[in-house]
């Protein structure tokens, strides 16, 4: 879906995106479908059954300064945690793999 127009004032659309600062970066804004907890006033949720995953694209009014998000058709996975803990799994094996082929260059050097 191509939005060029506001339907509120007519001004032109920006296309853009939501920021989300997370440790060590900035995230494009997502969405899932899953269930929110309605006990908590902030609700942070780090694990779940999160499902269809899509990236959330903005579009911003450059007369009245709307936003309008509409979620991508592109779905990105099934569950964010379980992605995520590969991500980490991954970074840490790569990381003593590393550390031990430079102790094992650096032993030979020394010989």
């Amino acid at each position: 879906m191509i939005i060029t127009k506001c339907p509120d004032c007519n001004g032109e659309l920006e296309k853009g995106a939501i920021m989300d600062y997370t440790y060590g970066g900035i995230a494009v804004e997502r969405y899932a479908k899953t269930e929110v907890p309605r006990k908590q006033k902030f609700a942070l949720l780090s694990e779940g059954n999160f499902q269809d995953i899509r990236r959330v694209i903005t579009y911003r009014c450059t007369k009245c300064n709307r936003l309008f998000s509409y979620a991508q058709d592109i779905v990105l996975g099934n569950n964010v945690w379980q992605t995520a803990k590969k991500g980490y799994i991954y970074a840490i094996i790569s990381t003593v793999v590393i550390f031990t082929v430079i102790g094992i260059i650096a032993a030979l050097a020394s010989i």
